[in-house]
C-alpha cells in the first residue's frame, strides 16, 4: 500500500476484533502513532428492518519491514 508519504509498505494482519457498530473504539480513526492499517467491514446478522448489520469486523495490520521507495 502506498501511504500519504508516497512510501510503499506491506502489511501483515496482527489482530481481528468484532465490535458493536455503536461501540467502535475511537482510536481506530487516529492519524497519530506508528503506521498501521485498519480495515472495517460489516459482520454479524443482517437486520432487514433497520437495513444494518449488528456488528463490525475490524482487522488491524502492521507494516512488515522497511518501506520501499
Amino acid at each position: 500500500m502506498t501511504g500519504a508519504d508516497a512510501e510503499v509498505r506491506f502489511y501483515q494482519v496482527t489482530a481481528r476484533r468484532t465490535y458493536s457498530q455503536q461501540k467502535l473504539p475511537p482510536d481506530l480513526f487516529t492519524r497519530t502513532g506508528p503506521y498501521r492499517l485498519v480495515l472495517i467491514t460489516c459482520a454479524g446478522p443482517y437486520d432487514r428492518a433497520s437495513g444494518d448489520y449488528e456488528k463490525n469486523l475490524v482487522l488491524y495490520a502492521a507494516p512488515t519491514g522497511a518501506p520501499i521507495t
